[in-house]
């Protein structure tokens, strides 16, 4: 069975084709997954259209194929070996298609399927049958369907799958949706290469000219928040050998997104930041403004590149709420070799693994990526990571948020409480209660970080009084220690 499959096609004059919901758009490209929730794309393309009469055929073409080939003149930028790309990948000879609406797939098999796509509704049209099996085609409706926002009439089409004597068959395809779309083309279909052994559904997922799913991700998809939005970043850094300190961070930070302004080419975010750094008592919090010009491209899918597996689009569950993810993971840097023409690896001699990434795109959520190792020459190897570890989207949350600075100490003490907070003249109580603290350490630090206070005690009461009275007003940290366990918390002096 193939790992590629098919369809997009291309330059024919637009003259053949006058009539309206066609398979096939005659200047676009399309990339499919497996539905519902898509789990594996592949890039489908035709080289070549020709028009003869009233009828067209699709030469199916391009994509990368599975097979590597060495490359004789491309040894710094192709690999050595890298994937070709000028094998067929998909359903064998051809796609013939006539004026009248009729498809002919000729697929791997010497099948033939048939689709007359220009039924009316509530008729049917067989596109396949053997000697134990029938297949056809129900015209249902149409009506308007939008791709990740993007709108065109369709139509809607379900496959009937029976015996020979018209009993239903339980199939992957019985019931099944095709859709074909007006400007689009193909937006729902199933792999045919081999059918009807091969029985996996497809959806629309990109398509270019027209622009309809998912092809090219820009900054206002990806960074698209609404005030209330939060989210939270680890962002770290470190060698697998010794390196200098500036290269080795681990640090928090969380954005609260408070306004957001929508111009021609920006969008601008009013946001509260709150980061620190992994071991720090203190939080710094401050406001700024961060804008991302709406039509920067940060991606485009490769249809060229595109294999479904070092790079993918999926559409994940994250706690409920659906996003359409574009993952990149690479093993290599890869480059292209235009005398070789295909894509190969960076190879820089001894270290031909020069980067290793996986990055995810994920619009309205950000940019999330981890575990990357990059060569330094001077430092050895380096890894780490820019997670998003949480987010709140449409007042949902998700993930676990680190809080940051003195409200998420490590292995926290529990049950303590503080109280008059604020206090008006620096005298506070420490309820010890419920927590059966018999030895700890108490410090107070200003908000620059300086130890002004240090006691310790025993409880011997379920009360610890804490005499600041000479404090002046202001925000300080207390840091209760006992044994391994640590219990941090903002103290007021308000006068």
């Amino acid at each position: 069975m193939k790992n590629y499959l098919f369809i997009i096609l291309f330059c024919v004059s637009i003259n053949a084709f006058s009539q309206n919901y066609l398979f096939f758009n005659p200047s676009s490209k399309k990339l499919f997954g497996t539905t519902p929730v898509v789990t594996s794309t592949c890039n489908l393309s035709f080289d070549s259209v020709v028009v003869s009469g009233s009828d067209t055929t699709y030469y199916n073409f391009f994509g990368v194929n599975s097979m590597q080939i060495q490359a004789d003149t491309c040894g710094f930028w192709g690999g050595p070996y890298c994937n070709p790309q000028n094998q067929p990948t998909w359903i064998g000879q051809k796609i013939e298609h006539t004026l009248s609406g009729l498809y002919r797939f000729f697929n791997l098999a010497n099948d033939t399927l048939t689709f007359a796509m220009n039924i009316n509704v509530g008729d049917t049209s067989l596109f396949y049958a053997n000697a134990s099996e029938r297949f056809t085609i129900i015209y249902d409706y149409a009506d308007t369907i939008s791709v990740l926002g993007n709108n065109d009439s369709a139509h809607f089409y379900r496959i009937w799958h029976t015996d020979n004597a018209g009993t239903p068959i339980v199939s992957p395809l019985h019931q099944q949706t095709i859709i074909v779309a007006k400007q689009w083309g193909l937006v729902n279909f199933f792999r045919i290469d081999s059918f009807p052994q091969v029985e996996q559904p497809l959806a629309l997922l990109g398509n270019v000219s027209p622009n309809g799913g998912m092809n090219a991700i820009t900054s206002e998809m990806i960074y698209d928040y609404q005030p209330g939005d939060e989210e939270q970043y680890h962002l770290y850094q470190n060698c697998i050998q010794p390196c200098p300190p500036w290269l080795q961070y681990d640090e928090y930070e969380k954005y609260l997104f408070l306004s957001r302004n929508l111009t021609i080419d920006s969008l601008i975010y009013t946001v509260q930041r709150t980061r620190f750094s992994a071991g720090d008592i203190l939080a710094i919090t401050d406001t700024f403004v961060i804008a991302y010009f709406r039509h920067d491209t940060i991606a485009t899918i490769p249809f060229e590149l595109y294999d479904g597996k070092n790079r993918s689009l999926t559409y994940n569950d994250y706690c409920g709420q659906y996003y359409w993810t574009y993952n990149i993971y690479d093993p290599f840097q890869n480059v292209y070799c235009a005398s070789e023409n295909c894509w190969g690896s960076f190879d820089i001699g001894c270290c031909p693994n020069a980067h290793t990434s996986l990055i995810k795109y994920i619009p309205g959520i950000g940019l999330y990526r981890y575990q990357y190792n990059s060569i330094q020459f001077f430092a050895g190897n380096t890894y780490g990571a820019e997670n998003i570890i949480y987010f709140k989207k449409n007042g949902i949350p998700c993930g676990t948020e680190q809080v940051v600075g003195i409200e998420t100490p490590l292995n926290a003490l529990q049950d303590i409480s503080i109280f008059p907070n604020p206090s008006t003249d620096g005298i506070f109580s420490i309820d010890l209660s419920s927590s059966h603290l018999n030895n700890f350490f108490i410090d107070v630090y200003d908000i620059m970080g300086n130890k002004l206070y240090e006691t310790s005690a025993t409880a011997l009461s379920n009360t610890h009084h804490l005499y600041l009275d000479k404090f002046s007003s202001g925000i300080y940290i207390l840091r209760l220690v006992s044994n391994s366990a640590t219990y941090m918390q903002k103290l007021i002096i308000s006068r």
